[in-house]
């Protein structure tokens, strides 16, 4: 019994988890320059070379240390001289951005052979910029200096206002005058986008009693979310699936959270969920004054055998403690507990259930 109790706490934690934070993402094309031919001046596939210069990006093996981070290439990725333009890359992302959410992803950048007249050394910064074309500069989104010779990992964080379809990656000079500043780049991860909410999941009631049926729909809510997407219905406690928009009549026979989960072709993802409360007649609930949790039982709970479980909220088994025979009451003390949100299950050997959350306060 115990181990049922916590794998369905389980389950519904996860679901709650991937609502609360909910991301999608969009992956670069080429993200480790593997997809090209190694050597001089040779252009990484999938990436727009920006300007005219001295020496043009190009991807290598191992031509220049460092060695590779990921894989057995990378891209030797910007050349800044006094009189030459800048040597940036820009790329068309698999799908656009979303205005106005977190954008975030990680990249490995280094400098190599950085100096100025005088064999002094200076380094730049990287800039990316978002825009609607190869080469274009709509928005800078994001800068950081770059000041190592070895391998680091940044993460660079950005809101966008519009939907851009193109990043372009440049240097950014640290000082007038004559100088060079190359920069290496390596292992783009996907860009995550923080706080996707575009469904709403509701049900045609939210109380009923065992056995009744409910409707379950759901709502798209954003323009953002376009056709073709797919839809996934689960449920807390059963193994109840769906992949219709308005999945229809579900009849639960004890409290559950239906979950449902939006994917479109981006790979843009949304959660939201719905509880219908099924009312058995039994009651938890946490009495403040007295610091005890305290179960009532409906006439039709009367003459069971009932076990009173309690979880923490990362789903271990705190406590168990079997309910006297034929009481319409049960208190629990709480005393032994630190304050914190627990999930009480309250079970009978003939497999009927109720319960609910509790928060511990003193």
């Amino acid at each position: 019994m115990h181990q049922i109790g916590f794998r369905t706490l389980c389950l519904s934690l996860i679901f709650l988890l991937s609502y609360l934070t909910g991301k999608g993402q969009i992956l670069f094309n080429n993200p480790s320059f593997e997809l090209n031919i190694s050597g001089i001046n040779i252009k990484a596939y999938s990436w727009d070379t920006c300007g005219i210069g001295f020496i043009l990006p190009e991807t290598t093996s191992g031509l220049y240390e460092p060695k590779a981070i990921n894989g057995s290439k990378y891209s030797y990725l910007f050349c800044s001289y006094e009189y030459w333009n800048n040597i940036n890359l820009s790329t068309n992302l698999n799908c656009p951005l979303i205005k106005y959410k977190i954008h975030s992803f990680k990249v490995y950048l280094a400098t190599w052979f950085s100096f100025q007249k005088g064999d002094s050394e200076v380094y730049g910064a990287m800039q990316i910029y978002g825009g609607f074309a190869p080469c274009s500069y709509d928005e800078l989104l994001w800068q950081s200096p770059v000041t190592d010779t070895f391998w680091r990992q940044y993460e660079a964080v950005f809101t966008p206002s519009k939907n851009y379809t193109y990043l372009t990656f440049a240097p950014k000079q640290s000082i007038s005058g004559s100088y060079v500043t190359n920069m290496l780049m390596d292992g783009l991860s996907p860009i995550y986008i923080e706080n996707l909410s575009e469904i709403t999941a509701s049900a045609s009631t939210t109380e009923v009693k065992a056995g009744e049926g409910v409707q379950l729909q759901s709502i798209v809510n954003s323009n953002l979310i376009q056709p073709p997407y797919s839809i996934t219905w689960h449920s807390s406690l059963t193994d109840f699936t769906s992949t219709a928009q308005n999945p229809g009549e579900v009849y639960p026979v004890i409290t559950t959270t239906y979950y449902v989960e939006l994917k479109d072709s981006c790979g843009y993802k949304a959660w939201d969920s719905v509880v219908v409360h099924v009312n058995s007649g039994g009651k938890v609930y946490y009495d403040f004054a007295n610091q005890k949790i305290k179960v009532v039982f409906g006439s039709e709970d009367a003459g069971d055998n009932y076990q009173l479980t309690l979880y923490n909220a990362i789903g271990q088994r705190m406590a168990t403690s079997a309910i006297p025979l034929d009481v319409n009451k049960f208190e629990y003390s709480t005393s032994h507990l630190p304050n914190a949100m627990y999930f009480v299950s309250v079970r009978s050997k003939d497999g009927k259930v109720f319960g609910g959350k509790v928060e511990v306060v003193r």
